[in-house]
C-alpha cells in the first residue's frame, strides 16, 4: 500500500486502454505512479497522436481525472540519462529501491525486479493491506495523502492526546505533515464522553489544548492551524463508529483507529471516490453532526 511505480508512456493503442491502467493508482486506489520522466502525460499525448479528435478529448479528460484521482506524484531524487533508454532509466529506480516495480508493454526481460505487465495491472483491485499497529506503519501507508492534502482529518471516536497509545502517532503524523507546504489545516475529531474524564470539561479541554501546542512544537508545525474537536453525538441519529483519515484529495479506513498497538495487526484500506464523497458530506459539511461538536480546541 501507498507504493509508487513507472508507468512506461509508450504503448497505449486506445483511449479506453489508458482509462483502465490509470485508474489503477492514485488516492483511491492506495497506490501511485511517478512523475517519470518528468513530462509523463506529455509523452502519453504524443504517443497517441493518431488518434481521433473526439479520442483525443477523451484521453486530455482522462488525464484531467488522473491528476485530480492524485494518480501522478513528483518524487524526488529520481535521475534521468537522456542517452539511455525508458526502460533502462526506470528499472534503475527500482533497483534504486526509488521506486517499488515498473509497469511495461514488455516483458521480454531477464530482470528480476518488480516488472508488471500492463494488461496484469488492469485487473488489480485497491491496496489493502494488514499492518502493525505502529506509528511508522501507520505513517507510512499515508505518507502520500499527509504530503500532498491542504486539510487533513482524523477522525476516531477514541483518538487522546492524552493517552500515550495515541499522542505518540499523532506526533508521527504531525512530523511529516509539517513537510507539506499546502496544509493548513490539520483536524483530529473524537467523541467527547470518551475524551473528558472525571475532571471538569474545561480542565481537560485545556490539557488538550497544551498537547497540542506541545504536538505541534515537536512536530514543527508552522503555518498551519491544528484543531482537536470533541462530538456529542450519542443522541444522534448519526454516531461516529468508523475511524478515518479524510482528505478532499482521498482518505483510508482504519479498522483499529490511531492508536499505538505494536502486538496487533490494523486493516487498512484506501476509500473509493463514492465513499469518500459520503463520509465528507456525513463528517465534515454535514450540518447533522457538525451541530453535535463545540467550540474546537485550536492551536
Amino acid at each position: 500500500m501507498n507504493e509508487t511505480f513507472v508507468l512506461e508512456p509508450k504503448g497505449f493503442s486506445t483511449e479506453l486502454e489508458l482509462k483502465m491502467v490509470l485508474g489503477r493508482f492514485g488516492s483511491y486506489s492506495g497506490r501511485y505512479l511517478a512523475r517519470y520522466p518528468h513530462a509523463i502525460r506529455e509523452h502519453i499525448k504524443k504517443s497517441m497522436d493518431g488518434l481521433s479528435e473526439l479520442q483525443l478529448k477523451r484521453m486530455s479528460s482522462i488525464l484531467r481525472s488522473a491528476d485530480e484521482a492524485n494518480v501522478f506524484q513528483l518524487l524526488k531524487n529520481l535521475s534521468w540519462k537522456d542517452s539511455a533508454t525508458w526502460y533502462d532509466n526506470a528499472i534503475q529506480t527500482v533497483r534504486n529501491k526509488a521506486t517499488n516495480g515498473l509497469v511495461t508493454f514488455n516483458l521480454e526481460t531477464d530482470e528480476t525486479a518488480s516488472i508488471y505487465h500492463v494488461g496484469d495491472v488492469a485487473e488489480w483491485g485497491p491496496a489493502e493491506e494488514r499492518i502493525l499497529g505502529t506509528k511508522e506503519e501507520y505513517v507510512r501507508v499515508s505518507r502520500t495523502l499527509l504530503l500532498t492534502s491542504p486539510e487533513i482529518y482524523f477522525i476516531d471516536p477514541y483518538i487522546n492526546p492524552l493517552k500515550d497509545s495515541y499522542y505518540e502517532t499523532m506526533l508521527a503524523y504531525l512530523t511529516l505533515i509539517a513537510e507539506n507546504r499546502r496544509c493548513s489545516k490539520i483536524c483530529f475529531i473524537a467523541r467527547e464522553s470518551n475524551v473528558i474524564g472525571n475532571e471538569p470539561a474545561d480542565v481537560t479541554r485545556e490539557a488538550i489544548r497544551e498537547k497540542l501546542l506541545k504536538l505541534n512544537r515537536g512536530a514543527k508545525i508552522q503555518g498551519k492551524t491544528t484543531q482537536f474537536c470533541l462530538a456529542r453525538d450519542e443522541r444522534e441519529d448519526f454516531k461516529m463508529h468508523g475511524r478515518y483519515l479524510l482528505t478532499r484529495r482521498g482518505g483510508l479506513q482504519l479498522d483499529q483507529g490511531f492508536q499505538k498497538l505494536p502486538r496487533r495487526r490494523v486493516d487498512v484500506a484506501p476509500i473509493s471516490k463514492n465513499r469518500l464523497d459520503e463520509l465528507w458530506s456525513s463528517y465534515i459539511t454535514g450540518q447533522p453532526f457538525q451541530r453535535t461538536i463545540g467550540e474546537p480546541i485550536s492551536v
